[in-house]
């Protein structure tokens, strides 16, 4: 008979314990191992939460005798499952270009690859499993790796794309310090094992030390089309911001199955849209309180357009055209929107009035439709 007396394990271990790393995959769908060459980056997370296996089972009763279900009956299978993973930390200047490039699919442009223009009429390519990647080329898959405080215990997940991806800053939270959450999916098989990091590059600066603040921010403008899009009814304003947001939202779709596991072939990107939504709580006036008669939309043809950097903006956007952020060595986030339709306008009652409003990203149908800056890439 088996010897059940079992000695209790007195390990504890603390959530602050474990690290990330990211990193863009060796291939598509391969592994970015510590042995290959490329690098992976240490993230800045509040805290670790492991990804909820969910296996494909089946518990329901089976024909047979009596009236339990039989053990051998169960149905549970790993292959062709979605593993999502949520992250939460401080944005920094290293992780910011790295996120930003992987959920709009594409390479970062300008002087210094510091900011994403994304133009008219975007959609992404699809790209397949075993597509090269590179160290610096993260528009394509990534690997995620959790390193445990018991090394045996750490897991590594391939093949992931972000599909989510918020960025917030509050002035009445840690000075106004940008927080972002990223969500990442893949129909990879995660493998827990010991990886070694050792040649992985951490921060290349202390975690922290590159953190974004929304106070960095000089340039804001908003401009409010409250009637007609001619743009000859419009109140530009530089608005005093409180709060502000921004969310990307890339579903991707799974094709195909190859391998064992039934992993994925192909990846379609943006599928059916990419959702960009912004909005924030700025200053109740005169001029913002435009922002609900524009919201209210008596015309059907009212939208806003955003500008938000620490660097001066190129050219004046009263009408949707050309216009990018000008690429500086101490560029930060930045974001600029050339058409957006207000989802929202409320007036907050708090001890200052405010207007809280969120807005859609459209494609206004020529030259580009938002912009991203993100300092200089990893």
């Amino acid at each position: 008979m088996a010897d059940y007396s079992l000695a209790t394990n007195s390990s504890t271990f603390s959530g602050k314990e474990f690290k990330v790393y990211i990193g863009a995959d060796a291939t598509v769908g391969a592994k970015n191992a510590s042995t290959n060459g490329v690098t992976m980056y240490r993230l800045d997370v509040e805290g670790i939460t492991l990804p909820t296996f969910s296996p494909n089972q089946e518990f329901e009763m089976r024909t047979g005798s009596g009236r339990i279900a039989e053990f051998g009956a169960m149905f549970s299978s790993s292959k062709r499952t979605t593993s999502e993973i949520s992250l939460s930390g401080r944005v920094t200047l290293q992780d910011l270009p790295i996120f930003m490039e992987n959920i709009l699919s594409q390479a970062a442009t300008g002087t210094g690859d510091n900011y994403f223009e994304v133009a008219t009429g975007y959609s992404p390519g699809n790209f397949k499993d075993g597509d090269a990647t590179g160290a610096t080329v993260f528009n394509k898959t990534m690997t995620i790796h959790f390193v445990a405080p018991t090394a045996a215990d750490s897991y590594t997940f391939t093949g992931c794309v972000c599909t989510s991806y918020s960025l917030n800053a509050d002035m009445t939270s840690a000075g106004g310090r940008y927080d972002y959450t990223a969500t990442f999916q893949t129909q990879y098989i995660p493998e827990k094992a010991a990886d070694s990091m050792t040649a992985a590059q951490e921060l290349t600066t202390a975690l922290g030390s590159t953190n974004i603040f929304l106070s960095d921010q000089s340039t804001k403008d908003l401009n409010i089309m409250e009637s007609n899009s001619a743009g000859d009814d419009h109140t530009s304003i530089s608005p005093v911001i409180n709060t502000f947001s921004l969310t990307i939202e890339s579903p991707t779709v799974f094709l195909g199955a190859q391998g064992a596991d039934a992993e994925p072939e192909v990846f379609g990107r943006a599928v059916p849209e990419l959702n960009v939504t912004f909005g924030g709580s700025i200053k109740y006036d005169t001029e913002t309180d435009k922002l609900l008669e524009a919201h209210r939309d008596s015309g059907n043809d009212s939208y806003i357009q955003f500008a938000l950097n620490n660097r001066a903006i190129t050219s004046n956007f009263e009408a949707p055209g050309d216009i990018a952020i000008a690429a500086h060595a101490d560029q930060i986030f930045g974001f600029i929107a050339m058409k957006g339709k207000l989802l929202s306008a409320s007036v907050g009652s708090g001890d200052v009035a405010t207007v809280d409003f969120e807005a859609k990203v459209t494609d206004p149908g020529v030259n580009e439709v938002f912009y991203v800056a993100t300092g200089a890439t990893a």
